[in-house]
């Protein structure tokens, strides 16, 4: 009887001794891993700021080549979504230029920044032949700040 009791108390402590290392073993493991974690959703956001950023860009220029060489506000630039005003161009049934997430009204918050777009410039004179927007502008700014 003697020697069970022994090898039960030599079990537990092994045990204990297992779970003991396995936790410390663990808690390494999260410190080292964790702030690579941030640092990758970091640099996510980051990325999708700078493709929703080019997005933007190559909407504007494509709606400059139909309107009479000047940029519009970011809401009149698509049809679907909570801020869009619609396109505000006469006679044009085309695809929309920017998705309805990124004509929003100024400034908003969108993976972890704050994205504020802002006309630069008032428009110049457009040509005799041409009707530009009643929203047009020189350009845009963007500015953004970690939200």
């Amino acid at each position: 009887m003697k020697k069970g009791r022994r090898a039960k108390k030599r079990f537990s402590r092994a045990t204990l001794f297992t779970i003991v290392i396995g936790g410390v073993l663990a808690g390494i493991l999260f410190l080292i891993g964790f702030p690579m974690l941030l640092r990758a959703r970091a640099s996510a956001n980051e990325a999708e700021a700078i493709g929703d950023t080019r997005t933007v860009m190559s909407a504007e220029q494509t709606f400059l080549s139909v309107n009479c060489g000047l940029f519009a506000d970011v809401t009149d630039l698509c049809r679907e979504g909570p801020d869009c005003q619609g396109i505000r161009l006469e006679g044009y049934e085309g695809p929309e230029f920017l998705p309805g997430d990124l004509g929003r009204k100024s400034p908003y918050t969108k993976s972890g920044y704050e994205r504020n777009w802002m006309p630069n410039g008032s428009p110049g004179k457009a040509p005799a032949e041409c009707t530009p927007t009643p929203t047009a502008a020189l350009g845009l700014l963007l500015h953004l700040h970690p939200g």
